[in-house]
C-alpha cells in the first residue's frame, strides 16, 4: 500500500492531500506499523513542502501531527527500539523549522492553528538546542492563539502544555525557560481564564484543565515565594474571579 501511495507524490499535486490523509489515518490506526516507515514518508514529503500553498498546509500539518503522535505511541509501546536515526532527526528538524519560521506566521488562522497543533506534538521529538532557539517565536504565537475562539484556544493550550513539559520536565537537561519567561506566560493566561468564566462553561472546563496541567508542570520548579510574586501580578478583580480554581491549584501542590 505504501508504495502505491508514494507513486502519487511524483504526480499531480491535487492528489497529495488525499494521500496525506490516508497516511495520517494509517499512523493513527497502526502506530507500530507506521512509525518504522516514517523515514520513507518524510523522504517523499520534504522535497515538496516548499511549494505547498496555504490552502493545503492544514492537511500537511495534520499529517505531521498524526505521524508524531504515532511516534510517541511507538516509543511508549516499544521503548527499547528507537525509530529515529540521524536522518529522521534531520528531517524532523527541517519540518520543525519550516512550521515555525513560515507556516506559523501565516495570516490564515487555520494554517497558524494547525501548525501550532503539529508543533505541540513535535516539541519533544526535536533536539533541545533547536527547541530552545524556537521558544521566543513559538510561545508568543501560542499565547496569541489562546485569545482566539474556544476551539483554537483549546488547541493552543494543549500545545502549550506539551511545550512546557518538553522545556521544563525533560530528563535530558536543565529547564529551558527561566522564571521571568514563566511569569510572562502565567500573567497572560490567568486573565484569559477569568474573562471566559462568564462566557462559556464548556470553554472554561477545557481551559482550566490545561491551565492546571500547566501549573502542575511548573510546580516542581517554582517555589511558594515565586507563586506569591506571580499572584501579585494579577489585577485584584481577576484575583477575585480566579479564587475558585486557585484553590484547586493549591491542592495539586
Amino acid at each position: 500500500m505504501m508504495e502505491e501511495i508514494f507513486l502519487h507524490f511524483s504526480g499531480p499535486t491535487s492528489a497529495l492531500p488525499a494521500m496525506l490523509q490516508i497516511l495520517a489515518h494509517f499512523a493513527s490506526a497502526e502506530a507500530l506499523q507506521f512509525t518504522p516507515r516514517l523515514k520513507d514518508v518524510l523522504l517523499r514529503v520534504l522535497p515538496i513542502l516548499g511549494n505547498v500553498r496555504d490552502g493545503q498546509r492544514p492537511v500537511f500539518a495534520n499529517a505531521f501531527k498524526c505521524w508524531c503522535q504515532a511516534a510517541w505511541q511507538y516509543l511508549g509501546d516499544a521503548p527499547s527500539e528507537r525509530p529515529f536515526d540521524t536522518d529522521v532527526m534531520s528531517f524532523m528538524n527541517s519540518v520543525f523549522e519550516l512550521l515555525i519560521k513560515v507556516w506559523m506566521g501565516s495570516r490564515d488562522l487555520k494554517v497558524r492553528s494547525s501548525s501550532v497543533e503539529a508543533l505541540g506534538e513535535m516539541v519533544g521529538l526535536v533536539t533541545r538546542s533547536q527547541l530552545k532557539s524556537a521558544l521566543p517565536r513559538i510561545i508568543p504565537t501560542m499565547l496569541d492563539l489562546c485569545r482566539k475562539d474556544p476551539e483554537v484556544a483549546f488547541v493552543a493550550s494543549h500545545s502549550l502544555h506539551n511545550l512546557l513539559n518538553a522545556s521544563l520536565l525533560s530528563e535530558s537537561g536543565p529547564p529551558l525557560l527561566d522564571f521571568e519567561e514563566l511569569t510572562v506566560i502565567l500573567v497572560t493566561l490567568l486573565p484569559l481564564v477569568s474573562v471566559n468564566n462568564s462566557k462559556d462553561e464548556h470553554y472554561v472546563s477545557k481551559g482550566l484543565k490545561f491551565l492546571l496541567d500547566y501549573f502542575k508542570s511548573i510546580m516542581p520548579h517554582v517555589n511558594v515565594c515565586c507563586g506569591q510574586l506571580l499572584w501579585q501580578e494579577v489585577p485584584p478583580k481577576e484575583q477575585r474571579a480566579s479564587h475558585s480554581w486557585l484553590g484547586r491549584l493549591v491542592r495539586i501542590r
